[in-house]
């Protein structure tokens, strides 16, 4: 028997946050994140069964355990089946739509990077984990009934501290709670893939950090201090993709959340992207995606 509250899988209509891009005209979308007086959150709830078609911006770290039921998640554009026994790691800024679902049961962890950050005791930050880094391989994971019981029993330790009073203390505490957790989830412990990994990762966050304005590889190498046959052994290793690739990608995802979520003209994407001339980007997307920026909007 669990002692968890329980509350709605959907996130209320809050105003849309600022964005770093320009000339932006954003739609009113429903928002998913930490309500302002906390820092992180531990609930269960349950939801029947359900039809519709829900879609919200996710905008803060999220952990979700399906303890049973069915559903499929579409998390950014990728179709995700859950069932009982499932977890899924979400990060800032997906765009997340719950599709048909059964009766389900669920723990949602919620947590700001902040939080995370500030109460690490290993030098750590989310960052580290590529579990939440957008277009890591592995968004979710069936997890064997072993570690479901471990997981729950957790689950049970942060439920405690989140009702004690000691809000200092219990900041600690989940967030070395929720590294035990993270960590039932790393990839491997061969210091020459940990490496390698680290490099990937760190190519990744700069490249979404910098798309806008720069689409070569040679521009993050240099940042980066590395070789691009450095470079390219690490994303290989790490993702089986060339350095290009993984621009191309980002620019494919970060287009793609902009049509959904906005009502801006498709030359001003194609700008916001590092497009100087709009029919280059129109050209890139078709030629990836198969259909026209305008035709993705229209049916999405």
């Amino acid at each position: 028997m669990n002692t968890f509250k329980q509350t709605n899988l959907l996130p209320a209509m809050i105003t849309y946050e600022k964005q770093e891009y320009k000339n932006i005209i954003l739609k009113d979308i429903d928002i998913f994140d930490i309500p302002s007086t906390e820092s992180y959150s531990l609930q269960y709830f349950e939801e029947c069964n359900s039809e519709r078609v829900n879609v919200f911006k996710n905008n803060c770290y999220l952990i979700l355990y399906f303890s049973k039921g069915e559903c499929e998640y579409e998390i950014d554009f990728r179709k995700i089946p859950v069932k009982g026994g499932s977890i899924l790691f979400l990060s800032p800024g997906q765009i997340v739509k719950v599709l048909n679902q059964s009766a389900i049961s669920c723990y949602r962890i919620v947590f700001s990077e902040e939080m995370f950050n500030n109460y690490n005791y290993a030098n750590q930050t989310v960052q580290d984990y590529d579990l939440f880094i957008d277009l890591c391989q592995t968004v979710g994971f069936e997890l064997e009934p072993e570690k479901e019981d471990y997981l729950c029993g957790i689950f049970e330790l942060i439920s405690k501290e989140q009702e004690s009073t000691y809000k200092t203390s219990n900041s600690y505490i989940f967030q070395h709670l929720l590294t035990v957790l993270l960590h039932q989830f790393k990839f491997s412990d061969n210091l020459n893939l940990v490496g390698e990994r680290a490099i990937a990762l760190e190519y990744k966050k700069h490249v979404f950090k910098n798309i806008s304005v720069k689409h070569n590889v040679e521009f993050f190498c240099k940042h980066l201090k590395i070789s691009k046959s450095t470079l390219q052994k690490a994303t290989r290793s790490t993702y089986n993709k060339s350095p290009k690739d993984i621009i191309e990608e980002i620019i494919l995802l970060e287009a793609k959340r902009q049509l959904l979520l906005t009502d801006s003209r498709i030359q001003e994407i194609g700008y916001n992207l590092g497009f100087t001339d709009p029919t280059n980007f129109t050209k890139f997307f078709k030629r990836n995606i198969g259909i026209t920026p305008e035709n993705f909007r229209k049916m999405n």
